[in-house]
This record gives structure tokens, sequence and C-alpha cells, in this order.
């Protein structure tokens, strides 16, 4: 119970410390960068709703394709890097660690914290999509947004995919933002491994093994491109990347118990 008291206590410092931060910002405003960009494909690209489609479903498509395609993997690039800022710039790393609470539990409220932010940016777009399909079938009514309901089954697998795929990422990026004392190393890790392994996930049978190719293989999944092995419905490559986040958790608590103080 007590370990449980510090790591609360944990997060609600990192919340209080990210205030003065870009970390909140970046959080708020991915989802509206993405909203945008989907309102202006439909507004200048789609034509009117075929016949008995829902057009809900492939704005939901569309949307977490979109945030799959580098958009989401830079912004937690970003995230962990902002997140570990805080104490890299501050030389606070020291003085966190002696803090009267076990070791694990600070490094565990942090990861927390961060996941968490990671975790909001999905649940804004829900809201936000609706929103921008009211809006887009009150400005283009050839669009039918308004003769159908949403489905929100369809929405909560995208977004439960999606956090799936890009778990992994967040957990091989908190540990390069940590470990590295470096603010910009881990950024340049993290966008060089996006930019190529996503560019890899097409036609390379080993991207099935790397985490960074998961939010691709995902849209390529997304679209039916994609011929792979299912397990309880979902892609195995999905597995895989929740798999690396369990074991690189795992990493990051065994490494913050035992680990001396970060100088």
């Amino acid at each position: 119970m007590n370990n449980l008291i510090h790591i609360k206590n944990a997060v609600v410092a990192e919340w209080l410390k990210s205030r003065g931060s870009r970390l909140l910002l970046t959080t708020a405003l991915l989802p509206v960068l993405v909203t945008a960009i989907v309102f202006l494909l439909y507004y200048y690209t789609v034509g009117a709703a075929s016949g008995d489609d829902n057009p809900w479903l492939p704005l939901v498509t569309r949307t977490f394709n979109i945030l799959c395609f580098v958009i989401l993997p830079m912004a937690i690039i970003m995230i962990t890097s902002q997140s570990m800022q805080i104490e890299q710039k501050a030389s606070a790393w020291k003085q966190l660690l002696t803090y009267p609470a076990p070791r694990w539990t600070v490094i565990t409220g942090k990861y927390l914290f961060t996941l968490a932010l990671v975790g909001a940016i999905l649940l804004l777009i829900a809201p936000l999509m609706l929103l921008n399909g009211w809006l887009l079938g009150w400005i283009k009514p050839q669009l039918a947004f308004h003769a159908f309901p949403f489905d929100w089954n369809v929405l909560t697998r995208a977004t439960l995919e999606t956090l799936a795929a890009t778990s992994s990422i967040f957990a091989v990026q908190f540990v390069l933002a940590w470990l590295l004392p470096n603010y910009t190393l881990p950024i340049l890790i993290g966008m060089f491994s996006t930019v190529v392994f996503s560019t890899l996930a097409d036609g390379w049978s080993k991207s099935m093994y790397v985490p960074y190719a998961y939010p691709m293989l995902r849209v390529h999944y997304s679209r039916g491109n994609l011929n792979v092995a299912e397990w309880a419905g979902w892609p195995v490559f999905l597995w895989y990347s929740l798999l690396y986040f369990l074991i690189i958790s795992a990493f990051v608590m065994f490494y913050s118990a035992y680990v001396k103080d970060k100088t």
C-alpha cells in the first residue's frame, strides 16, 4: 500500500512539473493537428457517400492511419525525451532518487505519467473525430455523416490497436531518453528508426520483429494489404509489440530498483 502511495505521489509530482514544460502542449495539439489534416482531406478530395455505406467507418480508418503514419511515433519520441529533459536540464536525477521512497516507485511514476500522455492523445481523438464528422456533414451534406450512426466498436478497436502498435516504441524511447544523458540523441535515434522501418514495413519480412515498424504495419493491415497470422482477433505483430512493452517495462522497474544514482 505504501508503494502505491509513493507511485501516486510521483505521478502527481510529474504533473506539477509538466505544467511549465511543452509536454502538455504537445499532447493537446497533436489530436487537433490530425483532425485538421483529416478535415482538409475530406473537404478537398472526398466526394459524396456511396449507397448505404456508413461514412463514419472510413473516417475512423483514415484518422488513425494518419495518426500511425509517423505522426504518433514522432510525438512519442518527443514526449519521452521532453519528460526526461525536465530532470536532465536541472541535473535533478541525483536529488530525485534520494527522496524517502523506493527508487523504482519514482521511476514508475514518471513512466506511468508519460504513458498517460500518450493515452490522452488517443482519448482526445474521439471527440474531435465526432466534431469533425458533424462539421463536415454540415458543410458538405453529400458526405451523409448525419444519416448514419457512429460506430463506437470500430473506434474502440482502432484505439486499442494503435495503442498496442505504439506501446513498444514508447518503452524503447523511454529507456533511451532515460539512459542517454544527451537530449538530442534519443530523438535522432527514434526519428531515424521510425522513418527507415516505416519505409521497410511494406516489403521486409523481418519488420514483424521491429517495434518502429508496427504503426505502419497496422496501417497496411487496416487497408487489407497485409496478410499476417492472427491470434484472438488481432494480427500477431500487435502481440509482439505488447510483449516488447511488457519486457522493457519489467527492465525499467528492475533497473530503477538496483542501479546506482544517475550523476
